[in-house]
């Protein structure tokens, strides 16, 4: 069996496991499930810092060592659970140098937001170094 259903009298929640999503309301609202286990390519915050209301800051963050010994630069993308911690971040193709890189990361909150060290923020992506250079001309 691959569908398990919720039922009640304001909604109808189905859980699909085939394709790992969860459906309310009749489709009206389709998410995907996500895994416990992260993958490798996390970027995780490298130390625990507190971003003020409405502001940016650039925070260091640590990526695998074997995806750093491949790779000078990379592609950083938010994870969905980013969302949880009332921060957003912005994809961005950043240097990594020994193991390091970092992200732009906003709290558009009226509180400060507190970001505990080894909280994981991003996945890591290879960027061919012909991408960039062929992009900038």
């Amino acid at each position: 069996m691959f569908f398990w259903e919720l039922t009640s009298c304001i909604t109808r929640a189905t859980i699909d496991f085939r394709n790992q999503t969860v459906s309310i309301c009749n489709d009206l609202v389709v998410q995907s499930l996500i895994h416990n286990k992260l993958p490798q390519n996390v970027a995780h915050s490298s130390s625990g810092v507190a971003i003020s209301a409405q502001t940016e800051a650039i925070l260091p963050v640590l990526v695998n060592k074997t995806f750093a010994r491949h790779n000078s630069q990379c592609l950083i993308k938010p994870l969905p659970s980013l969302s949880n911690l009332c921060i957003s971040m912005a994809c961005a193709v950043v240097p990594v140098n020994n193991n390091v890189t970092f992200c732009r990361v906003l709290n558009p909150t009226n509180a400060s937001v507190h970001i505990k060290r080894h909280t994981p923020l991003g996945i890591t992506s290879s960027i061919p170094v012909n991408a960039i250079s062929e992009y900038i001309k």
